[in-house]
């Protein structure tokens, strides 16, 4: 509920605000992400600026890792895939200064998939390692699955398929122990996938279909459709 999420958040924002309490910030920094879930991305970067700012200013630390990181997936979004990367360099040095370990995993997950974008793979793979050897101090195996999600996609586009099924296999097994409806059928389609590669365009295909009809189920489109619908039905039909 985006519509309830933002009047809440402009609330506390508002009563934040009126006793100068610094927890303002954080709700500052929820509106720009909400902006950026919501795909406005031009309001996202101009209150998630304001927010860095204020951090920088304030000396909020763990509060601008955060900005960083999600201005960076805000850039990414855009196209506009160097500033990002810097936004995530920055985001991941804050986190290390500050000791927030289980955040600098994540930036460094980040940082990999940016450098693989910018057409940077050896780069990226020393990140995807960094990622690695902090796994085991991530809580929660859904935290765990997202940090596998990227290396195997990765060795099989390096035409490394042995590794590729071997960190399937450890998604996999996170997935598992997540419990989470779809994650566990996903991660188990993509391990047969690692080892027969030339079906891989053709399940993907299948597995996009399969999440755009999800996708309409959820919204809802497909009983009112609205201004949605490409091929409009006359009244009454």
């Amino acid at each position: 509920d985006f519509v309830g999420a933002r009047r809440s958040l402009l609330d506390a924002r508002r009563l934040f605000a009126a006793v100068n309490a610094p927890y303002r910030g954080w709700a500052e920094f929820q509106l720009g992400r909400l902006d950026w879930q919501e795909g406005r991305l031009e309001d996202s970067q101009r209150t998630l600026t304001t927010v860095e700012q204020d951090a920088r200013s304030r000396g909020y630390r763990t509060l601008l890792g955060r900005t960083l990181s999600q201005r960076g997936l805000a850039f990414n979004r855009q196209w506009r895939l160097t500033e990002g990367l810097e936004a995530f360099r920055e985001s991941a040095s804050v986190y290390e200064a500050n000791n927030e370990r289980e955040l600098a995993i994540g930036a460094y997950s980040n940082i990999a998939d940016a450098l693989r974008m910018l057409g940077e793979p050896n780069e990226s793979w020393s990140f995807i390692g960094r990622t690695l050897e902090g796994l085991s101090q991530l809580r929660g195996a859904h935290n765990r699955y997202l940090m596998l999600y990227s290396p195997p996609l990765f060795a099989a586009r390096d035409g490394l398929q042995e590794g590729a099924y071997l960190f399937q296999e450890a998604a996999t097994r996170e997935a598992a122990k997540a419990a989470t409806p779809g994650m566990l059928t996903e991660a188990t389609i993509q391990l047969a996938l690692a080892n027969v590669p030339p079906a891989i365009p053709q399940v993907e295909e299948m597995l996009g279909v399969a999440y755009l009809h999800k996708a309409g189920i959820d919204s809802g489109v497909f009983r009112q459709p609205s201004a949605l619908c490409l091929l409009p039905t006359r009244p009454g039909r």
